[in-house]
Order: C-alpha cells, then sequence, then structure tokens
C-alpha cells in the first residue's frame, strides 16, 4: 500500500487503479485518516524547497508514517486493495447498461464528504496533484479544501487566494473553482483564478479551452476565451484582453506588472508579502506601473524600484513591516 500511496500522490496510477484505491478508502476508516495524513505531508514537502527545516521536518514525518505500518495493516489493506481491484475487472466486463446503472448511482450518491485543506505560508508556493490528475499551483497565503476522491457529478474544490489551475479533460464530470464571490466552471483547461476573501479583488485569466463564471442567485455570466481576464471593477465583472504570461509568471517564481495602477500593486504586496502599507500621498496610486521582479525579491526593494519612476517618497518601520508611501 505504500508504494500505491506513492504513486498516487506522483500522479503514476491508472483510472482502474485509484478507483480501487479511493473504493478502499471510503470503507476504511483507518486507511482514509492514512492517506489524509500522507496528503498533509506531501502539501508540506510541496513548499519551495528554500524551506529546508520544514522540508526536513515533513520527510521525517513521512519516514514515522511509513515505519508505523506493520506488517499486518500492509496485508490486510493490500488484500482490501486487490479485492476492490478485482471487482473493478468483473465491473469491465458488464454490460452496457450495467455500466449505465452504476455510474448513474454513483452520481446520484454524494461521497466528497472528506475534505483536506492546504495552506500556504506567506512568501511561499506550492504545487499540488489532485485525484483526478489535475495539477494546481497555489500563490502566498492560499488556501485550497479538496475532496480526497471526486465520486460526484462534478470535481469542485474550494478556493481562498490564488491558484494557477491545469485541469484534465473531463466532459462528462465538469471541474468546478468555487470562491467567496464566484464560481469558475470548466471541463478541462489552464486558468488562473484569484480571490482573496479579505480583499475586495477577483479575477479569472484563460490560458486555454473555455471557462464560465457564474455567481449563485444571480443570472450574470461570463464566458471567457484563450487570452482574456475578467475582474471585478464596482461591483461587476468586466472582460478584456490580456498578457496571460506575465499574469501566470506567479508560479514560476517572476511578478509581473503590465500597465497596473500602483494602488493594484500595493494590494499584491500585502497578500504575497508579510508587509503592510500607509498611503500618505493618494496621487501616487493612479500611476501605472510595467516591470517584472523575483517573487525572492523582498518589497521594500519593489517599492524601492517603482520609487525611481515614479513621483513619490516612501519610509519603513525599524521592522520594514509597514512601508509608508509619502
Amino acid at each position: 500500500m505504500q508504494k500505491l500511496l506513492e504513486r498516487y500522490f506522483y500522479g503514476e496510477l491508472n483510472e482502474s487503479e485509484k478507483y480501487a484505491l479511493f473504493s478502499a478508502i471510503e470503507k476504511d476508516a483507518e486507511l482514509k485518516a492514512d492517506f489524509i495524513r500522507l496528503q498533509n505531508i506531501r502539501g508540506l514537502m510541496a513548499i519551495s524547497p528554500s524551506n529546508t527545516a520544514g522540508r526536513e521536518e515533513a520527510e521525517a514525518a513521512m519516514r514515522r508514517f511509513y515505519a508505523g505500518i506493520g506488517q499486518m495493516r500492509r496485508r490486510r489493506i493490500l488484500q482490501s486493495f486487490y479485492r476492490y481491484a478485482a471487482a473493478v475487472v468483473i465491473a469491465i466486463l458488464c454490460t452496457f447498461f450495467t455500466l449505465r446503472y452504476l455510474e448513474h448511482k454513483n452520481n446520484d450518491r454524494n461521497y466528497n464528504n472528506s475534505y483536506s485543506e492546504i495552506t500556504v505560508p506567506v512568501g511561499q508556493r506550492v504545487k499540488i496533484t489532485l485525484a483526478d490528475g489535475s495539477a494546481v499551483w497555489l500563490n502566498s497565503r492560499s488556501k485550497l479544501r479538496i475532496p480526497n476522491s471526486f465520486d460526484g457529478k462534478y470535481r469542485k474544490v474550494y478556493l481562498d487566494g490564488e491558484a494557477f489551475f491545469n485541469v484534465e479533460k473531463n466532459k462528462d464530470k465538469p471541474f468546478i473553482v468555487e470562491t467567496s464571490r464566484y464560481d469558475v466552471h470548466v471541463s478541462g483547461t489552464q486558468f488562473n483564478v484569484l480571490n482573496y476573501s479579505e480583499m475586495t479583488m477577483f479575477e479569472t485569466t484563460l490560458l486555454e479551452g473555455q471557462v464560465e463564471i457564474t455567481q449563485s442567485g444571480s443570472r450574470e455570466k461570463v464566458i471567457l476565451s484563450p487570452n482574456e481576464q475578467v475582474v471585478l471593477s464596482n461591483n461587476q465583472l468586466k472582460k478584456s484582453k490580456t498578457n496571460t504570461a506575465d499574469r501566470v509568471s506567479w508560479k514560476d517564481g517572476i511578478l509581473a506588472f503590465d500597465a497596473e495602477p500602483f494602488s493594484e500593486i500595493i494590494k499584491k504586496l500585502e497578500l504575497y508579502y508579510d508587509v503592510k502599507f500607509i498611503i500618505q500621498n493618494t496621487k501616487a496610486m493612479n500611476v501605472a506601473y510595467t516591470g517584472k521582479f523575483k517573487a525572492s525579491d523582498p518589497p521594500e526593494k519593489i517599492i524601492n524600484v517603482i520609487h525611481l519612476t515614479n513621483k513619490f517618497n516612501y519610509r519603513l518601520s525599524p521592522d520594514n513591516k509597514i512601508i509608508y508611501i509619502r
């Protein structure tokens, strides 16, 4: 089972093996607890390699996790797994109508009652792989709540923060990103979503495929095509063309601003770093700026470069946690 779990987290299981594994997980409370624990450990290990202490702690936790699974426990889990795997083979040999009936019954049931939540620390980024093989990059201070399996009619996740999604195509089971403001519906595509609940910001940027943005209880709906972006402005969604490469460069450690108002840049710096801005020069907020920085650059360095091209001064608090724009 150790190898099977490892192969799952590396995205190496085929669909039949995934089905058998998650069937075993749903029927075995101890195995489900093991799976959730391992998923959280893998999430910790995905945090930036520069965080050596955190990574070593996660690796040590994983070694303890594996060491704690005794021979009898392994044999029992493997027997359970092979029993469900055999059930999958039998199901494949069933008639078409039987398969359709089972599919209908599975879709009507709500299996997604077990979730895990990944939380990204300030200044870090994390990449994870979901149960369906989709890849997700999470930005600083982001939270993603995900089911341990996608067994219903939809593949739903809940995001508070910013994430880039590379979704595996499955037209029969749409992928939905729920946020505190809007929901993003896709079947398989690449897109970026920004929605920090504590900020009045919502953005969705599409690289390829098609996405649909909706709001519960509202008829408002926006459909994006590649290289388009929708932004929440004055309580309305506004669609426009955009430079998608720059907009999603954060997942590669680059912060890119393309003619972006200084006020918006400041909001994002507050989200990405452990820093607070005090604005004493409101005129400087409307000046647009274009530039690229390393995500590892401290915020005061970014502000200093912007300050050289715009008419404002700034001052740092003694601990560099507050930046005054004057």
